[in-house]
């Protein structure tokens, strides 16, 4: 049986120090204002991608970032905001198609194999996590870029596993992804400029809550554009 709410609203409890979804989180925060409480209760981590001077690098990173534990982390990216017209790179122009392609192809190439894909990925926490990979990747507003699979863990073969999906949708979708989904799953979001790619993830952090923002730029006038808006939303 649950016994979360008797610890909590147990005389004895003095500190409260939460992290996970904002319902419950907003709960605490309204009914346990007798104890030190502390919330980290929304993670819509956003990367933004202007420029780069080694693509590979980025790809890579970005790939293992959404990969890492099944993104069950405070820290896992989501909203990966990308100029319709592309970037800059260390080996030319890079269409935003072309950047969909070599991402979703460093997935596959994380997630080839069972234990390749348990080092990167682990476990899923719960079975809710998969119901929300379903009903996102069937929502008509998203075009799956990658599908997710569940894979055979090699060392525990009742595990509950589900490799990366990764959605693209325009920026007008908000409501899509303007929330956390505790789930292994990604938006590459399509802006109309680098600008609004960092207008739009400051603004989700600082509306709807991040604890981590993400910039990839090669130009320095942007990254301390970046710095300061990134900075200003707190």
């Amino acid at each position: 049986e649950p016994i979360t709410v008797a610890l909590l609203q147990h005389p004895s409890t003095a500190i409260i120090d939460y992290t996970g979804s904002q319902r419950f989180g907003t709960w605490i925060e309204k009914n346990c204002g007798d104890k030190l409480v502390y919330t980290e209760t929304a993670g819509c981590n956003g990367v933004v991608v202007h420029s780069t001077d080694n693509i590979d690098g980025l790809i890579s990173g970005l790939a293992n970032a959404l990969c890492g534990f099944s993104a069950q982390m405070c820290t896992s990216p989501q909203n990966i905001h990308i100029p319709k017209a592309g970037l800059q790179t260390d080996q030319g122009h890079l269409s935003a198609a072309a950047f969909e392609a070599r991402l979703t192809e460093a997935i596959n190439r994380n997630t080839s194999e069972p234990r390749k894909a348990a080092a990167f990925c682990a476990a899923i926490q719960a079975e809710e996590s998969l119901a929300i990979l379903k009903a996102l990747a069937e929502d008509k507003r998203a075009r799956v870029a990658l599908a997710s699979r569940p894979y055979d863990h090699p060392d525990f073969p009742n595990a509950r596993t589900a490799t990366p999906l990764v959605l693209a949708v325009s920026s007008g979708d908000k409501a899509l992804y303007q929330e956390e989904h505790f789930a292994p799953v990604s938006f590459l979001i399509l802006e109309d400029s680098a600008d609004d790619a960092l207008e739009n993830a400051a603004y989700l952090a600082e509306t709807f809550g991040a604890i981590s923002s993400y910039l990839y730029s090669a130009d320095a006038a942007f990254t301390a554009k970046a710095q300061d808006r990134f900075a200003e939303a707190g």
